[in-house]
């Protein structure tokens, strides 16, 4: 049974977190990333009034600044709070994306890495994951399918995934159904489709 959705900003993003979510976590979850001509919190956005179900946007903050980070919290409740009510969503912002996990601890970069993990690439990770990635000669699949249980649970462990499972958490213990949406009902708008002839 599907309790949440979850928006990721990408399709990597939403394979990385199905890799490490716990199993009970990712079943009952359903994910969606933004198409090319959308962003995360207009794709939330849609994706409450389509499913009605309780949601989750991951946000990269694409920044190590605490206040940009913030600043981007707080523009994504904005266009979320328009159309849901506080009861229907929370939002995750990752400084600054999702894959600075695998450079939190030097547990998971030596596991990850191995003999690509240097100084310089742990550096790089910390403020461009996607590149240090890459940098190294890796995908993401790469990473997923070299995980054992043993790096799962020390992901789980970093404080970025500690942040994403709080969120969870905080998520499904708001008391919210299709029917108690609150005043947002009233006002939700259809998602926002254009038309391409």
């Amino acid at each position: 049974m599907e309790l949440r959705s979850i928006i990721c900003p990408s399709m990597d993003g939403i394979a990385f977190l199905r890799a490490w979510l716990p199993p009970a976590v990712a079943h009952s979850s359903r994910f969606f990333c933004p198409s090319n001509l959308s962003d995360v919190p207009s794709t939330a956005r849609d994706v409450i009034y389509v499913h009605q179900l309780q949601t989750l946007l991951i946000h990269n903050a694409h920044t190590t600044d605490p206040d940009l980070a913030g600043e981007r919290d707080v523009c994504a409740e904005e266009v979320l709070s328009i159309n849901a009510s506080t009861e229907q969503f929370e939002i995750a912002v990752v400084t600054p994306t999702l894959f600075v996990m695998l450079f939190e601890t030097p547990e998971i970069f030596k596991t990850i890495f191995g003999d690509r993990a240097t100084e310089y690439l742990h550096l790089m990770g910390s403020y461009d994951p996607e590149r240090a990635i890459r940098e190294a000669g890796m995908t993401v699949a790469d990473i997923i399918r070299h995980l054992n249980d043993a790096t799962r649970e020390r992901l789980r462990a970093t404080p970025t995934a500690q942040r994403i499972l709080e969120r969870i958490a905080i998520l499904d213990a708001k008391p919210f159904s299709n029917e108690n949406g609150g005043d947002h009902a009233v006002h939700r708008r259809p998602p926002q489709l254009i038309r391409w002839d």
